[in-house]
């Protein structure tokens, strides 16, 4: 396992931290932020796109200018840029890094031991080294950089190297700042969350890494001691950008952990990758995972938007303490699935579980136990519209009997096919396929959890196996309360094999980071119903393991971020649903709590459910964090995601997509309000609804099984949340928005022949279509476009291709180019037979046609570049 950041003098020291410290002090008066950025003005080249960067105080401004060279910005770093020996010392880089930031501390009510205190305990727990970029162990070989680029005595290997083992002076800095914050010195003392000025250090850094890097790949090999220098920044750049990432989400984090998740700040917390940056990032990502990890589940921690930078070595480390000896279960009892989806592992698809026959501890079945059968007559005679709870008292050997399901309730959340209870009728044909199976629940298992609920204080439980029926209506009444149950329950209880096989009887530090670290990838958390379950139950969860011990999930998390591996604990921004939420002033804190709520209310500007309190002490989420939740996680029941998306927006289950989009609809309508939708939630692969006016409406959060078992496995988009993009208007039937939009002609105006033709390639008449292109790659993009026209809009006249717009730009001025999407250009395709979308009207100005949307492209840009996009007004029907 990779070591942890440790004080000497070829990394940071204490008095290092102190100079700092009190060599910035302000005496600004109080109130005012105390983290103030100044960067030096200068232009940038950046994806293609040269930015001005200006920041002041709490405003962060970046403005689009002409393109200048990027020399000017690594000038910063190496002044003598010109010279055939370029040499480099850590502390000149260190300071020409430090002069590019300006840092203020305010510390009237913090004594400078008790912040560099802080300070040193969270330093010590980053990793000595972040994971190296791609190709960066190669070019150590390659370069062969001289010994004093390394520790005396070490070998000459990325750990070993100066740039990357020396901590720089912006990350202590940082770390000096979260060290005052109300997580380390308390509510009274400390200074408020951050908010984004970090992510404004880290995309600065990105910036000049990103330049340098541009610079290094073109130098030729001749230029060896030039390309060494630029190499040695690199690693200096990226381990920075890899620590204040690192520490900006740790603070995070503990903001969540002290208020409440507040899935506002996920924008704001985000960190913005350019391709460079995430392709850079992927090697480490790829490695292989312990034998008994799902690689499906793997991949959806991964990909999540906070698992950047990825750095998944002491969560790897952490499970494989524990189930280093198992052997892998995805594919029958020996194999590990690729992680090309839930279609190709068993645990989620393809195996058939019809007897619910598990027992609890110490029982081991046989004649010494039995099954319970359900009171029915109790069960229908529960009246008052509720959720309906096993009763403790009046459950007897042998019937389960309810009551009504209330703040004294156990909810228990489980896998189906884990085993935990079966329906509660005797006989059952209503599951898998009609097949008929023994019901009931073993008196064993109601032990267990009648016990682990009167330990809790409750007097009743709810799980689904016992409180859910067959019967179609009944079922339907159950379903419908469930955000209820979970809401109002005074504990949710996990149940999955895998935490159930710990002992927790000794709980050290390591173990409770093997359990966060096997918690992110069970069974449990992967599945679509359980994420209801935990986002509405997430106040109190406690967790099940080995002989019915039971610990409160927030104990370990907060044992974790206060003590333990921060790459661990900052994997849980991945895991919101298992964090209490923001609570409103009407939500009741739940008696065993230990987080001091917020009582503000927040909304998600912009989006589907803005201007509404949304519930969030409750646990309602808006339409795009729900689909982006929901996109890598699947329900068993076909149609069962629709169901579980609309739980997760409202208290009102919907049963079809064209009923959850009408919801939202009235939803908005019923405030006075249009309902508004980022134009980044619709750039996925999930089919869309076949109803007039909702063409663009995704018909489900996550992909259908089939996407996942095609001849190309991987290559669909996965829903994310459209944050950053455009919000688009649905008014009279129509999605107004802005888009960065190239058109051209359709299948049915090539048919036609009305285009003109260039060696046998068809291309586009749009004005302003080909600037900047060769000849030769205006040839492989036009037959990229004749292949979309042909197999995607063979009834339309005319096509166009629609890419969001970022937030942070004008959307009507100028071409904002932005990669949204996995492993390429994702990109819309619309079509139309509209005539009022003649390229003759575009080109003056007066396009006012309608769109259809037809479905999404990914456009590889090694085989053809993008065409040049226009930032114009589409509206989808």
């Amino acid at each position: 396992m990779i070591g942890y950041l440790d004080e000497s003098p070829f990394t940071f020291t204490a008095a290092r931290l102190l100079g700092l410290l009190q060599g910035e002090l302000t005496q600004r008066e109080l109130g005012r932020r105390p983290w103030v950025f100044t960067y030096k003005r200068f232009n940038v080249h950046f994806s293609n796109l040269s930015r001005e960067i200006d920041v002041q105080d709490t405003s962060t401004i970046i403005d689009l200018v002409p393109a200048k060279d990027t020399t000017e910005l690594c000038s910063l770093y190496l002044p003598n840029l010109a010279a055939q020996n370029a040499s480099l010392d850590i502390t000149q880089l260190d300071e020409a890094h430090r002069r590019a930031l300006t840092c203020e501390y305010t510390t009237e009510k913090i004594s400078h031991a008790t912040v560099v205190r802080h300070a040193l305990s969270i330093l010590t727990r980053l990793p000595a080294t972040p994971p190296p970029f791609t190709g960066a162990c190669e070019a150590l070989v390659d370069l062969d950089l001289g010994a004093d680029n390394f520790l005396p005595g070490g070998s000459a290997d990325w750990p070993n190297l100066r740039a990357v083992r020396f901590v720089d002076s912006n990350v202590l800095r940082l770390a000096l700042h979260i060290g005052s914050t109300a997580e380390y010195v308390g509510e009274n003392h400390g200074f408020q969350w951050l908010g984004a000025h970090p992510k404004s250090l880290a995309n600065y850094i990105s910036i000049v890494f990103e330049a340098t890097f541009g610079i290094y790949t073109r130098l030729e090999k001749r230029q060896l001691p030039t390309r060494r220098s630029f190499f040695v920044l690199l690693a200096f750049l990226w381990t920075s950008w890899h620590r204040v990432v690192m520490l900006f989400y740790h603070h995070t984090l503990g903001m969540h952990l002290r208020a409440g998740y507040d899935f506002g700040r996920n924008r704001v917390s985000s960190i913005d990758l350019t391709s460079l940056m995430r392709k850079l990032s992927t090697a480490h990502t790829m490695q292989a995972t312990p034998q008994y990890m799902c690689n499906w589940a793997f991949l959806h921690v991964s990909k999540d938007r906070a698992a950047m930078p990825p750095d998944f070595r002491a969560f790897k480390h952490r499970f494989s303490k524990v189930f280093a000896s198992h052997d892998a279960r995805c594919i029958g009892n020996s194999s590990q699935c690729q992680g090309l989806g839930p279609a190709n592992c068993m645990r989620f698809m393809g195996a058939t579980i019809l007897d619910q026959s598990v027992h609890g501890d110490p029982c081991q079945g046989g004649t010494t136990c039995h099954k319970l059968l359900w009171d029915e007559a109790s069960f229908r005679n529960q009246l008052g519209g509720g959720g309906r709870a096993v009763s403790l008292e009046a459950t007897d050997e042998t019937h389960i009997r309810y009551h009504p399901a209330g703040l004294k309730t156990l909810a228990i959340s489980h896998v189906w096919s884990h085993g935990q209870g079966g329906r509660p009728e005797e006989n059952t044909h209503a599951l898998n396929g009609g097949q008929k199976y023994s019901g009931g629940f073993n008196i064993c298992l109601h032990a267990r959890y009648k016990r682990v609920a009167e330990s809790l204080g409750c007097d009743s439980y709810w799980m689904d196996t016992p409180c859910i029926p067959c019967d179609h209506e009944l079922r339907r009444e159950a379903i419908a309360n469930i955000n209820t149950v979970f809401s109002q329950a005074m504990a949710t209880l996990v149940c999955d094999r895998d935490i159930m096989s710990i002992d927790a009887s000794n709980l050290t530090l390591e173990l409770q980071e093997s359990i966060l670290s096997v918690l992110l990838v069970c069974d449990w958390n992967v599945r679509a119903w359980t994420l209801l379950e935990a986002i509405r139950g997430r106040k109190n969860i406690h967790l099940l393991f080995k002989d019915d011990k039971t610990v409160r999930l927030m104990d370990i998390l907060c044992a974790v971020y206060s003590a333990g591996d921060i790459s661990i604990a900052n994997l849980y921004l991945t895991a919101q649903h298992l964090i209490p939420a923001v609570q409103s002033a009407t939500d009741t804190p739940s008696s065993t709590s230990t987080t001091a709520p917020d009582t503000r209310i927040r909304t998600v500007p912009g989006s589907i459910e803005s201007n509404e309190s949304n519930g969030l002490g409750s646990g309602l989420l808006s339409v795009q964090e729900a689909a982006c939740l929901l996109s890598h996680r699947h329900a068993s029941r076909q149609g069962d995601e629709v169901v579980i998306w609309s739980l997760l927006c409202s208290e009102t289950p919907c049963y079809t997509a064209k009923d959850f989009w009408d919801a939202c609809v009235q939803r908005a309508k019923n405030r006075s309000q249009l309902l508004l939708v980022p134009t980044g939630l619709l750039m996925s692969s999930v089919p869309r609804l076949q109803a007039k006016g909702l063409s663009w409406a995704p018909s489900r959060p996550n992909l259908p099984e089939e996407c996942y078992t095609t001849s190309r496995p991987g290559s669909a988009i996965i829903a994310g949340d459209g944050a950053g993009t455009v919000i688009g208007i649905y008014q009279e039937a129509k999605l107004v928005a802005g888009w960065n939009v190239v058109r051209f002609d359709g299948g049915r105006r090539r048919a036609l022949s009305l285009f003109t033709k260039t060696s046998s390639v068809l291309l586009p008449r749009v004005p302003g279509y080909w600037f900047g292109v060769t000849s030769g790659q205006r040839l492989s993009t036009a037959r990229r476009l004749d292949r979309i026209a042909r197999e995607y809009l063979p009834e339309y006249k005319f096509g166009a291709l629609a890419r969001p717009c970022p937030l942070t730009s004008d959307v009507l001025n100028g071409e904002n180019l932005r990669e949204y999407g996995q492993g390429g250009a994702v990109v819309a395709v619309l079509g139309t037979n509209d005539d009022r979308e003649h390229p003759d009207r575009v080109a003056h100005g007066d396009a006012r046609g309608v769109w259809t949307w037809v479905g999404v492209f990914k456009w590889d840009e090694d085989l053809a570049p993008l065409p040049t996009f226009k930032a114009q007004w589409l509206r989808i029907e």
